[in-house]
């Protein structure tokens, strides 16, 4: 539920950018560079926030970080486009969209797929590192399975020691995935 509010306030924010950018694109008395500077510095400032976010975050944190970085999307994405393509010769701005768009979606894909294969390693990572107490022969184990076995008894669940090593592999997998 809140992940599509969320998305909604990124969305909002980019939509007030792209406004900015292409009025700012669209006048010739307005100088797109001018705009750029501050797309940049507003992105800053949203990473800056974001920062500070952890896996319990939610609308009331994340709701400013993501409009300005939203915000600075919009502007930064059309400013910087258009500039660069305005600076073309005529004849060559077909081919120019042409590279600029292949470039630019191979650079996303690229680093899309650098992210996924960094959260892969830093989530397996995890998983080994969590799952060190994991370890049956620990005094420590054989306490946390005995008081999940009891609380499931307690409240009307058919318990078994591999039931509560369930849950715990599923507890586990979630502190492995707030962690990475």
């Amino acid at each position: 539920e809140q992940l599509g509010e969320l998305e909604m306030i990124g969305f909002s924010g980019m939509i007030v950018g792209l406004v900015i950018a292409l009025v700012m694109t669209s006048n010739i008395k307005l100088n797109p560079e001018k705009v750029i500077p501050l797309g940049v510095l507003i992105m800053v400032i949203a990473c800056l926030l974001l920062t500070n976010s952890n896996a319990g975050s939610g609308i009331s944190d994340l709701w400013l970080p993501l409009l300005l970085k939203g915000l600075a999307v919009g502007i930064l994405n059309v400013t910087l486009t258009v500039h660069i393509l305005r600076t073309f010769p005529k004849r060559h701005v077909v081919e120019g969209i042409a590279w600029f768009y292949l470039f630019r979606n191979l650079g996303s894909m690229l680093s899309i797929s650098e992210f996924s294969r960094l959260m892969s390693i830093e989530t397996a990572n995890s998983v080994s590192v969590l799952a060190e107490n994991l370890n049956t022969s620990l005094e420590t184990f054989a306490v946390h399975q005995h008081a999940l076995t009891q609380g499931m008894q307690q409240s009307g669940h058919g318990a078994t020691a591999e039931s509560s090593i369930a849950l715990m592999v599923g507890q586990l997998k979630t502190q492995a995935l707030s962690i990475a």
